[in-house]
């Protein structure tokens, strides 16, 4: 570690090739950027780089976080090997044919997506707002500084899920179900700053099998 911590490149392998590009990289800017900011992303469908990406940072703090915090993290079922990279892939490697989603453009279309629209995608929620709006109106009466969270695999820790809702205002710990794997609470300052996180990742996917399933815990005051 100590002769990669000015290193800002990240290297990722063992990353689930059935996945097509352009969602890859929607899904693991929405994973890494909780790290710090991600200044580029390169993967490409090109056969001797699938199952590969390059994560650059714009600053070795973050890359150092990344690599501690989301080593082994459940990615598409599959748990993702990170190591430091010597460097970023070159333009040659990048050629048009392969050319990758800029971080400034993925970014605004992650925070449409896990706010607004929701497409399909790791990190990227499920468009179900119809859904969600009577889900809310439900839930106006009963809400609470505390979320029971539920569809998680079991593989998840509370490092990991913390990862998704610090980025909240107010948010205090997390804690998963040692006895009910899949399950977890997380707690707020207030019942405000809870719906905000609930609205904002309901129904976020976690892999192609999991999406988590979020609601006001009905043991808090």
């Amino acid at each position: 570690m100590e002769n990669c911590k000015d290193n800002t490149t990240l290297y990722i392998s063992n990353l689930n090739e059935r996945v097509a590009v352009n969602e890859l990289r929607k899904a693991l800017f929405a994973v890494f950027s909780q790290c710090g900011k991600v200044s580029d992303i390169f993967a490409s469908k090109r056969y001797k780089l699938r199952g590969q990406a390059w994560i650059e940072y714009s600053d070795s703090h973050s890359a150092g976080n990344a690599f501690s915090v989301l080593q082994g993290l459940p990615f598409y079922s599959k748990p993702m090997n990170i190591a430091f990279a010597l460097k970023f892939p070159s333009s040659k490697t990048r050629s048009k044919s392969y050319s990758f989603m800029s971080a400034r453009k993925m970014k605004c279309t992650h925070s449409s997506s896990i706010t607004t629209t929701k497409k399909n995608g790791i990190g990227v929620g499920v468009g179900k707002e119809s859904k969600e709006e009577d889900k809310r109106e439900r839930d106006e009466t009963t809400k609470s500084a505390i979320l029971s969270i539920k569809g998680l695999p079991e593989a998840t820790t509370d490092q990991m899920l913390s990862l998704l809702f610090k980025q909240f205002p107010g948010f205090q710990n997390v804690k998963t179900d040692s006895e009910k794997p899949g399950l977890a609470s997380v707690e707020f300052r207030c019942a405000a700053e809870a719906s905000t996180a609930l609205m904002g990742l309901q129904g976020f996917r976690l892999n192609a099998t999991h999406t988590m399933e979020i609601n006001y815990s009905n043991s808090a005051n």
